[in-house]
């Protein structure tokens, strides 16, 4: 099991979290639409949650689909969501979110 992000503080908050389990939990600073550079291993499920806003275009979209399914193993699965699945990341109850915060894009 691993868990790869972009994000040294998202790292830093899985470390924390999973520090109490006794396994050898991959956690790397990797961007996803290049994982197979960053990881020598293979996975039954590969996810990517709440991510699919930072991809720019539809280029970059197969780009991150191709890097995903490098890293799975044959009949493995991916799981994808295109929202935050994280509800402190949703906008507050009544606003309409018509595209990402600012902020959320570069």
């Amino acid at each position: 099991m691993g868990g790869l992000d972009v994000s040294e503080a998202m790292l830093v908050q899985a470390r924390k979290n999973t520090a109490h389990l006794d396994s050898d939990l991959l956690l790397r600073r990797a961007d996803y639409r290049n994982l197979s550079q960053h990881i020598k291993r293979s996975f039954d499920v590969v996810t990517c949650l709440g991510s699919t806003g930072d991809m720019l275009d539809g280029k970059q979209f197969l780009r991150s689909i191709r890097s995903m399914n490098a890293v799975l193993r044959e009949g493995g699965i991916l799981v994808m969501t295109t929202n935050p699945t994280d509800k402190t990341w949703l906008p507050a109850e009544g606003d309409a979110l018509d595209g990402p915060p600012k902020g959320w894009v570069k």
